[in-house]
């Protein structure tokens, strides 16, 4: 109920679908209430968790979800009918879509090395949830660049209409992300590059999203992820897939609670975290931004220097070992499983995690709000952060936070290198001599001062 009131409450001040909260409201609909709904509704969860552990987990997501929420809706007002803009003279334009071609060059190279590593593109995509196993961190996150490559070739057509040569660049820039999500039938990069067409288009082309041209996007975009994940073993070369709608249904609206189910083990991640008494408070997401990035031939001992050995160890999961999971839930969860951010939070600042979703929740509602107001660089930070939010939901804080943190670092230094202002592109909005406009209680339009 929450989010829905917080999303109306931004669609009523903003009309911007390209505002966070409303994009992420379906999603956090779905994962905190719609699918414990289901799971519980038939007494599936008291399957693998006691109804005191059940209560805990719900509680905790409610919290930190509300939290969140609260964070997204702050300083929503601006200028009525303000939207993200990307303003470029023609030599601006040339620069950035050079510099979208650079990091477009560089992750389709990073994509390509990543598969003569592992063996070649049949051998990795020749069984079900193929893997690219790069030598180097840098290079298996290389790829990632695609993104801000296909957002900096359509806005270097801002004003104009996107070419035909523009559409099928962002698809060979696209192509390792599409390839890797289809083929290994991966939910995440498949959405990541979905996204990143559909929200650059609008706003390359400069259009206000409207909410059935959106909707049915990001429609047949789930309907592909839901096909991606019941699928997920039938999917490789040379396979024989026969679509069962049955299951694609089951993905969606389960009726049976798994132990990899994403739902059931944020609950128990929350229930290992509060009977272990062992949370965090931030060091874990600081080594994750601040100690993984540096790589480990000059530093081969960094996590064991750092007091966070247990990442390099098998016999752990996000932190707690697998016989603690036994003592606490009963049952060892499956290698790599997530429970979404509230859970995340939970084990790195226990009941201060109500406090971390807001703060996180007003960082990306800044984010839009600089887009709005100064657009250039800000705009492409903001829709790295748009795209990249299906991981709050589904995975991790952590899994967000490592991932904005590369690209949108390697975009400002090359940003830096190439373009060299940081104000390239921006259109700012003067908020100086607008007023409030009287009118409707509670929502806030704006007027020019006449007098200023």
């Amino acid at each position: 109920m929450v989010v829905i009131i917080c999303a109306a409450y931004i669609w009523n001040h903003t009309r911007d679908l390209l505002h966070p909260m409303m994009l992420l409201a379906p999603l956090l609909i779905y994962m905190y209430g719609l699918r414990p709904f289901l799971l519980q509704s038939n007494g599936q969860f008291l399957l693998h968790v006691s109804a005191r552990q059940l209560n805990l987990g719900l509680f905790v997501n409610a919290l930190v979800v509300t939290g969140f929420c609260f964070g997204l809706i702050s300083k929503c007002h601006l200028p009525h009918g303000a939207r993200i803009s990307f303003s470029l003279n023609p030599n601006q334009q040339q620069k950035t879509y050079q510099l979208g071609c650079i990091l477009g060059c560089i992750a389709l190279a990073a994509y390509w090395y990543g598969i003569s590593e592992s063996g070649g593109f049949i051998h990795v995509y020749g069984h079900a949830k193929g893997m690219i196993l790069a030598s180097s961190g840098y290079i298996s996150e290389a790829p990632m660049l695609a993104f801000p490559a296909i957002m900096l070739v359509f806005l270097s057509r801002r004003g104009r209409q996107l070419r035909p040569s523009d559409i099928f660049l962002g698809l060979v820039f696209a192509s390792p992300h599409l390839l890797h999500g289809i083929l290994g039938a991966r939910r995440g990069p498949t959405f990541l590059v979905m996204g990143t067409l559909i929200f650059s288009w609008y706003v390359a082309t400069g259009r206000r999203p409207k909410i059935i041209p959106l909707a049915l996007g990001l429609g047949a975009t789930a309907i592909l992820l839901a096909f991606l994940i019941s699928h997920r073993g039938q999917i490789y070369l040379g396979s024989d897939v026969t679509v069962d709608s049955a299951k694609m249904v089951d993905s969606v609206f389960p009726t049976t609670a798994k132990l990899g189910d994403d739902v059931v083990f944020g609950i128990a991640q929350t229930n290992v975290a509060e009977s272990t008494g062992r949370h965090y408070w931030g060091s874990r997401l600081g080594v994750i931004l601040l100690v993984r990035p540096i790589p480990r031939q000059i530093w081969p001992t960094k996590y064991e220097d750092s007091g966070f050995g247990w990442m390099k160890t098998a016999d752990n999961l996000h932190g707690y070992k697998y016989r603690e999971w036994r003592e606490v839930m009963g049952w060892r969860p499956s290698a790599g499983s997530s429970g979404g951010f509230a859970a995340d939070l939970f084990c790195e600042f226990s009941w201060f995690a109500v406090l971390a979703a807001w703060g996180f929740g007003r960082g990306l509602a800044y984010l839009w709000r600089k887009a709005i107001l100064k657009s250039g660089i800000w705009t492409i930070f903001f829709l790295e952060s748009l795209i990249l939010s299906i991981y709050i939901p589904t995975q991790s804080i952590s899994a967000f936070m490592h991932r904005f943190v590369f690209i949108s670092a390697i975009t400002l230094v090359f940003w830096r290198l190439k373009i060299g202002s940081l104000d390239f592109g921006s259109q700012k909005i003067a908020l100086r001599g607008l007023q409030p406009e009287a009118g409707i209680p509670g929502r806030r339009k704006f007027r020019r001062n006449e007098s200023t």
